[in-house]
């Protein structure tokens, strides 16, 4: 009965279409050719049964029928998600192109590009496909990991696609964060583009409509992927790793976080004593992110240690809070004020970078420290009121067995302690708070470029605001390069807790590159900024250099402020 509405969709794309939305005409075609060719392929060519958890099953469709192998018919099935999920970004990447000069440098490169997707989209999956296991074997250990086998399933008839589930897991991961961050960078990019027609002489309704067409996309899409999303528990009752268990998350914490105190310390000394004067505006906010870094490392490392359990949102501490018997509600609310404390670090610094570019009888000058006394104090309470919605402890196993299915064993349940027995107002307040502190910084950042540029027109060397430029941009380096890698485990982290999949060995995996945040801003500061890279390389050559431009450098700071605006 969904084929009348699919013939639908095609019609009013090809024949309603209006001009305006011509740009994308046809690859809103190809990606609702690629929708309506999933849904056909799932209810009339394959129709999967599966025994999840485990990844097995058989087919019931017209592809059997027609004598395709159960594995071929995987291998068909995912190949056509995969290229639906680049016709999706295709999309998206055609409404930006249509914003785009024609001489850009995208042009030249997109059609590789898009080559490149399609044939991943297509082949992704082999791996998996060529590493499918004995099926008599396989049937036989499957069938092990039910209590009892219902009368209604066709034994002989199962076909298990994998017995370790940690190759596909990993595929299938990788695959759909790099859809969404490609989706989420076309959106933004587009937005910035838009913004940037603001200024020219573009219609306010023409720039409305157009916004209101990204969004209509957005969703569109955003919706078909959430229809597609498949719910995978995979419970480890009995068997797991070394990897699964605490002790594992503890002994691997506690040495990295002893290893990583040499080069915090280091990261301290080179922002004390090799800070050039150039730098000097931001030496003591650059100071406080540092240590606020560390100190979250610290915490998560050494004071608290959590060991968690997603997609359940429970877990517990094994670190020195625990020994000094503070509880485990007080350890999540001192955590999450560190991290809110170390946002509003983050963006002192861009502030400070700002600041030292606006005259002194500036407006912001006399409202700042109330604003960032206001930061501060959201920063430590934000987190408050889901402290105080933490739910009765006696629902905490139900809660478990609902989300994982079992108790693993090597859960200390006596020691579990629930958080929330929700995901949607934990996830949302945190968004938020992320993106309260996130809008600031690309405020200042912003403001910052545009000041400098202004500079560029006044008696300031063009020298002087080079290095200004090149100065900001090891700033936002230092803060993306660490961010980006926080991306991948804590969107996995999001991405367990909403469809309901248990890997414990991945939760912990995720949990240690979190606590090396610190650790990795601290590297990529001292492989960002010059001064201090040169000092680690024993730069005398930069040494030499920097004594022959240090007054040079200082008259430039001097001559900046006094014509600031």
């Amino acid at each position: 009965m969904t084929i009348p509405i699919h013939l639908f969709g095609a019609y009013c794309i090809l024949f309603k279409t209006p001009p305006t939305m011509n740009s994308i005409k046809w690859n809103l075609l190809n990606c609702h050719f690629w929708i309506s060719f999933v849904d056909v392929i799932i209810s009339l060519l394959t129709t999967p049964y599966l025994l999840i958890p485990t990844l097995s099953g058989y087919p019931l469709g017209i592809l059997k029928t027609l004598g395709v192998g159960a594995n071929e018919q995987v291998f068909f099935a995912m190949s056509t998600l995969g290229t639906l999920g680049v016709s999706m970004i295709h999309l998206f990447e055609a409404r930006l192109l249509s914003f785009l000069d024609h001489r850009h440098w995208w042009r030249k490169v997109r059609v590789p590009w898009f080559v490149s997707h399609y044939v991943y989209g297509l082949v992704f999956i082999t791996p998996v496909y060529l590493s499918a296991p004995d099926q008599q074997t396989a049937q036989k250990l499957i069938l092990q990991q039910f209590s009892c086998i219902p009368d209604y399933i066709q034994v002989n008839s199962i076909f298990v696609f994998a017995l370790d589930t940690t190759i596909p897991m990993i595929t299938f991961i990788f695959s759909f964060c790099s859809l969404a961050l490609e989706i989420f960078f076309s959106t933004v990019i587009t937005k910035f583009v838009l913004d940037q027609q603001m200024t020219k002489n573009v219609s306010r309704n023409t720039m409305k409509m157009q916004r209101k067409f990204q969004r209509a996309l957005y969703f569109q899409i955003n919706k078909n992927s959430q229809t597609d999303l498949i719910q995978v528990i995979i419970p480890y009752c009995t068997e797991f790793n070394y990897l699964d268990t605490s002790e594992f998350q503890s002994l691997f914490l506690h040495f990295f976080g002893f290893i990583a105190i040499p080069i915090h310390i280091l990261g301290a000394y080179c922002i004390l004593f090799k800070t050039p004067p150039a730098m000097n505006s931001v030496k003591w906010v650059l100071l406080n992110f540092h240590l606020w870094s560390c100190f979250l490392d610290f915490a998560l490392s050494w004071l608290t240690t959590p060991y968690v359990i997603f997609p359940a949102l429970a877990g517990y501490p094994l670190g020195v809070l625990k020994t000094l018997g503070i509880g485990v509600g007080e350890q999540i609310l001192f955590i999450m004020a560190t991290v809110g404390v170390l946002l509003v670090a983050m963006v002192l610094i861009f502030e400070t970078r700002l600041l030292v570019l606006f005259d002194f009888q500036h407006w912001w000058r006399r409202i700042r420290i109330p604003w960032f006394i206001l930061d501060h104090i959201v920063a430590i309470v934000y987190f408050i009121p889901l402290y105080n919605r933490i739910p009765d402890q006696s629902i905490l196993k139900d809660i478990i067995i609902l989300r994982v299915k079992c108790v693993p064993v090597y859960v200390d349940m006596n020691s579990m302690y629930l958080f929330s027995n929700v995901k949607v107002v934990p996830t949302t307040v945190v968004s938020l708070i992320m993106a309260f502190y996130m809008y600031q910084v690309l405020i200042f950042t912003f403001l910052t470029a545009w000041f400098l540029n202004k500079q560029m027109k006044r008696s300031i060397s063009e020298n002087t605001i080079k290095m200004q430029k090149k100065f900001l941009i090891a700033l936002v380096l230092q803060m993306v390069i660490p961010a980006l890698i926080l991306v991948m485990p804590a969107g996995y982290l999001v991405f367990s807790a909403w469809c309901n999949f248990h890997f414990q060995y991945f939760n912990n995996i995720c949990l240690i590159i979190i606590s090396s945040h610190g650790f990795s801003t601290t590297i990529a500061m001292l492989h960002i900024h010059a001064p201090y890279r040169e000092f680690l390389l024993g730069g005398s050559r930069f040494r030499t250099r920097f004594r022959s431009e240090k007054n040079n450098s200082v008259r430039d700071m001097i001559t900046t402020r006094v014509t600031r605006i």
